[in-house]
């Protein structure tokens, strides 16, 4: 082959090359145009807590009896509520005196349980953690023993916050729309959070051997309540579990 013929062929060939590439090139563009752009669906972190306050007063809490408090959610809209934080403090006056023609009995102090009990989003099993947290069965329980006439717990569950649900009819819920039982209720009801109050009355004994001892009723309690919570769409919380879940797994 002459070499001017060569030459020719060698330009021919990369200019083919050169369309070639530049086509490709041209398709890759255009074909990433038409892709749909990925949706992010936002995570947890960026809705901020919200707070609302509940109150019990002068609700009695009798020697062995347990006295439970069920928290639900508004009934309106279609929002997850999620519960990040639980604070309670109770209150009580042990005011039972002894019969005043016994001079040697005194009352022994009446001893309070309170608790806070939820089902977090993703079950993890059975764990111990501090300030009286556990988690057995897929529930998560804090508490409190005290007989100094107050005690408190605080529950932090951002890590794995509560999906609250609802309660029947909610025929008690506030002006905002939660559900609430000021007076408290004989058992807990399935809204995924519920707080109780129990009660291990002291007797009033004599400080020397008698055969005589006088019962405490139990007492009323004062109880002061503050949820922190987020409301995200449904989506959202999909979304977190899937991702949360795969790291438990």
């Amino acid at each position: 082959m002459k070499r001017k013929e060569k030459k020719r062929m060698i330009l021919i060939g990369s200019a083919v090359s050169f369309i070639i590439l530049m086509a490709m090139i041209t398709v890759a563009i255009v074909g990433g145009k038409n892709e749909a752009p990925e949706i992010k669906v936002p995570g947890l972190e960026e809705y901020g807590e919200e707070i609302v306050d509940f109150t019990a007063e002068n609700v009695m809490v009798g020697d062995g009896e347990t006295v439970f408090w069920n928290v639900g959610r508004p009934a309106n809209g279609t929002d997850i509520i999620l519960v990040t934080g639980v604070q309670v403090l109770i209150s009580w006056s042990d005011d039972e005196q002894p019969p005043l023609l016994r001079p040697l009995y005194s009352n022994t102090p009446d001893v309070f349980t309170l608790s806070v009990e939820g089902v977090p989003a993703i079950s993890r099993g059975s764990s111990s953690g501090g300030n009286n947290t556990t988690s057995t069965g897929g529930v998560i329980r804090i508490s409190s023993t005290s007989e100094m006439g107050s005690t408190r717990v605080n529950l932090n569950i951002m890590d794995n916050p509560i999906i609250l649900g609802t309660f029947g009819n909610q025929s008690n819920s506030t002006d905002g729309g939660w559900y609430w039982e000021p007076s408290g209720s004989s058992e807990p009801a399935d809204t995924g959070l519920f707080i109780n109050v129990s009660c291990t009355a002291g007797d009033i004994k004599s400080s020397r051997p008698a055969l005589l001892m006088y019962n405490d009723p139990g007492d009323q309690i004062n109880m002061a309540v503050t949820i922190s919570f987020k409301t995200v769409p449904q989506e959202v919380l999909d979304h977190w579990l899937q991702q949360n879940s795969r790291s438990t797994s």
